[in-house]
């Protein structure tokens, strides 16, 4: 799903009310999670979304995020390849991981700053959004 797609939800106000800006991407191969993403989160922030992790690097080259949350099981390059490579090319960048699988490796992705954060999918939509709230703070403070 491209990053202009629409999405196949109806608008509705998000109950959030310190609405906090900043360019985030989401990387997933499950379009109907990409379009509830940017419904649940597109009054908190600017998404854009991508398909896969090629399409997701293509949009890294081209702009500057706040953050980057990918999914972690996605054909050709896994999540964690994918912020590595965004690490790389986006350092400022918060990164972190999504899945819904039990994921032994990102306690270790977190103590070595591949990733700043992990959310299971099972939590929906507001979980990543705290978390997405929690890690930018955290970073605008350290800066």
């Amino acid at each position: 799903m491209a990053a202009t797609s629409r999405c196949c939800l109806p608008g509705r106000r998000h109950r959030w009310m310190n609405l906090m800006s900043g360019r985030v991407l989401i990387v997933d191969d499950d379009p109907a999670l990409l379009c509830g993403y940017r419904h649940a989160l597109g009054g908190m922030f600017e998404i854009l979304t991508a398909a896969n992790g090629k399409e997701g690097l293509g949009l890294v080259r081209k702009h500057d995020f706040a953050a980057v949350v990918s999914d972690m099981r996605m054909p050709g390059i896994d999540g964690l390849q994918f912020l590595g490579l965004v690490r790389d090319l986006q350092p400022q960048a918060v990164r972190i991981l999504l899945s819904g699988f039990c994921v032994d490796t990102v306690k270790g992705s977190i103590n070595s700053g591949l990733i700043h954060g992990f959310v299971d999918k099972v939590r929906g939509f507001d979980a990543l959004g705290h978390e997405l709230q929690a890690k930018l703070k955290t970073a605008a403070s350290s800066a």
